[in-house]
């Protein structure tokens, strides 16, 4: 498994814009896994799921590692080709451009947004945040910035090069996991304005 698979082709971007899809993504990414195993992890029937795996295998996102005879059944073992997906740049520019590809996009960061929002609260719930640890370890900003194009870039490339630099932090013995999700992205406010007849 690779550490980072750059996305650089429309159909794997819209692969992965299914919510569905990303689930089973992430179910597969701690341990090589069936199409059945996946539906009991997502709380899914497998049928619901054949078509998803084999989207995701037909994109070139999850591999094949092994087959396993079962009781007269072929069992099939995936696992995602890497441990990270990036969006490479280049293809961001193809919004305008190609059909839906807008939507794609958009509906790939709302639902790792969403997927964070639950782990967040599912975190919560099993009593993650209680600790003086945890609260000392825990951030979280929300804001808004406005500048030149050219600040704008310098910016993306200094968020870029934190990215990449927190993602090498992989220590396998240690004693708590943290989630960390960035979006940069332009924003167009709705009017608040309350509109006269």
């Amino acid at each position: 498994m690779k550490d980072v698979h750059i996305i650089d082709d429309l159909d794997q971007m819209r692969a992965l814009a299914d919510p569905l899809r990303l689930r089973v993504l992430e179910a597969m990414s701690d341990e090589e896994a069936t199409t059945k195993q996946v539906a009991g992890r997502i709380g899914e029937k497998p049928t619901k799921l054949y078509h998803h795996v084999e989207a995701l295998r037909d994109a070139g996102l999850i591999e094949l590692v092994r087959t396993k005879q079962n009781r007269g059944t072929l069992e099939k073992y995936y696992r995602p080709v890497a441990r990270r997906f990036t969006v490479k740049r280049e293809l961001l520019a193809l919004a305008n451009s190609s059909a839906g590809f807008s939507t794609d996009l958009a509906d790939l960061i709302t639902v790792g947004l969403e997927e964070t929002a639950a782990d967040i609260r599912a975190s919560a719930e099993a009593g993650a945040f209680e600790t003086a640890e945890a609260i000392d370890n825990i951030t979280f900003s929300r804001f808004e910035i406005t500048g030149t194009p050219d600040q704008i870039e310098a910016a993306l490339k200094k968020l870029q090069a934190y990215v990449n630099e927190t993602e090498q932090i992989q220590n396998k013995s240690g004693a708590q996991q943290y989630g960390v999700t960035v979006a940069f992205y332009p924003i167009v406010k709705k009017s608040r304005r309350k509109k006269t007849k």
